[in-house]
């Protein structure tokens, strides 16, 4: 084939790709005027500026956005709105088509169950300019929903806008009690009012590790899953029900109130305060009044909630004896009696007996005796003023070194001892010491583990030779 025989195929082969791309672009275009065509809309979600949602059998609730971008309800009250779920109507409002036009100029709007629309949205641009949508039966298909639009037209929907309006002053209201945005909760506090007053008890996350810890009434490590459950419990509690017309807060057991939670995060330092009310009247509701300060409204919220408020500091304090992590630990110094060992812990070669010396080491032992220590919790924290607690000279002492250099308290067992019980009866229990110093009771049983000596942490073996070798 010769060069002008390529060329004239090349120019050929241009002109076809050309024509093809198009044709395919003539093509989006048209799709693309057909969807604009069967738009309701004729304005973008971010020109919206105020909605009004009327469901068949509840009052119009309509709202605004401000300058700032945020929905605000006007109607029936003055409320705060639920960001999410307004943006979401602005969005299917200013998206939605005509999926099949039905009747241009109906008649009869009954057969479409339009006489008494399910659903009626109107809304309005910044500009002035404005759209209404009706919404009837479910076509005989039950996949799309009749739908008068603001020029009296009548139409398919889709089900999914249908759903999206479909939603009372509940669904489209701030129903959370704690409003402070997505940033971390960074302090909690709690304090029970009546019957009688308690101090506060402040939960505080430590910015260096992320870990919680108590800072009053005194300083100590928190329980880190309950304190954060809480936490959650609270930012995430929404109300069942609202109050949004009332007299005075002493009706719902809110002046005084029966206990409050504040919340804090880094961006608001000053936080938000929920004040816990009465129990509502009605049972089966098992609901509880709640009130944020500053709020228009009173909320009924699960009642549930109290059981995970504590009912004291020790309730949620960190109850392990070993309040860091195990894998941290470089060396461990045991004592009982005459009984004196040393462990250490080489990050490649793993635990060894260091005191008194041997050939070798049962890492197996050393490291299930480490974390049966871990696995150790406390009972009932005592208060080192009591009269009745007597530590006594400690039988066991275990101190820890970490890979940092800290070394915390030494862990503490002192004597046998019969602690009273809830039922009136005793327990066999020692009294002990935690990493952090603090002192509580623990289970004489559950320490046995604890009483060792070098013989528990030296091979079993009688005779240790390469199987290889053997003759």
């Amino acid at each position: 084939m010769n060069t002008r025989a390529t060329l004239i195929l090349l120019a050929v082969l241009t002109v076809m790709v050309g024509g093809y791309w198009l044709m395919l672009h003539s093509e989006e275009q048209a799709r693309t005027r057909d969807h604009e065509a069967r738009r309701i809309a004729p304005f973008g979600a971010e020109e919206l500026e105020r909605v009004t949602i009327t469901p068949q059998d509840g009052d119009p609730v309509t709202a605004e956005r401000d300058s700032a971008g945020r929905w605000r309800i006007i109607e029936p009250y003055e409320l705060e709105a639920s960001q999410g779920a307004w943006n979401r109507v602005a969005g299917k409002l200013t998206s939605m088509v005509n999926e099949r036009s039905i009747d241009e100029d109906p008649e009869e709007l009954g057969m479409y169950g339009l006489d008494e629309a399910e659903v009626v949205i109107t809304a309005s641009s910044v500009d002035g300019r404005e759209v209404s949508v009706r919404f009837g039966d479910t076509e005989p298909t039950q996949t799309k929903r009749y739908a008068q639009s603001h020029d009296g037209a009548v139409f398919l929907a889709s089900m999914d806008a249908f759903r999206e309006f479909d939603r009372g002053l509940l669904e489209l209201r701030q129903r959370y009690l704690v409003d402070l945005g997505e940033e971390p909760i960074t302090q909690l506090e709690y304090a029970r009012i009546r019957p009688e007053e308690t101090g506060a008890i402040v939960f505080e996350r430590h910015a260096d590790d992320g870990k919680w810890r108590i800072t009053a009434p005194f300083e100590t490590l928190g329980e880190q899953q309950l304190i954060e459950q809480l936490v959650n419990e609270v930012r995430y509690a929404a109300g069942m029900r609202y109050i949004d017309e009332y007299e005075a807060l002493e009706d719902y057991g809110l002046d005084p109130p029966g206990a409050f939670v504040r919340v804090m995060t880094d961006e608001h330092p000053d936080g938000q305060t929920i004040y816990f009310g009465s129990y509502t009247a009605d049972p089966d509701e098992n609901g509880l009044y709640a009130w944020r300060e500053g709020s228009d409204s009173i909320a009924v919220i699960d009642a549930g909630m109290v059981g995970m408020l504590p009912e004291s500091p020790d309730a949620f304090r960190e109850r392990s004896l070993i309040t860091r992590s195990a894998r941290d630990i470089r060396r461990m110094e045991y004592a009982r009696g005459d009984v004196e060992l040393e462990f250490e812990n080489h990050p490649e070669r793993g635990w060894r007996m260091a005191s008194p010396s041997a050939p070798q080491s049962d890492q197996a032992a050393i490291s299930n005796f480490v974390r049966a220590l871990v696995m150790l919790e406390g009972g009932r924290f005592l208060n080192p003023d009591d009269e009745d607690v007597d530590m006594g000279d400690p039988e066991i002492e275990i101190a820890l070194e970490f890979d940092d250099g800290e070394r915390p308290e030494p862990l503490r067992f002192g004597p046998v001892t019969m602690e009273p019980t809830d039922e009136e009866e005793t327990e066999v229990t020692r009294y002990a010491t935690q990493d952090s110093g603090a002192a509580f009771a623990i289970s004489e049983p559950a320490t046995a583990v604890l009483r060792v000596s070098d013989f528990d942490f030296r091979p079993r073996e009688v005779l240790v030779f390469d199987p290889a070798e053997a003759a």
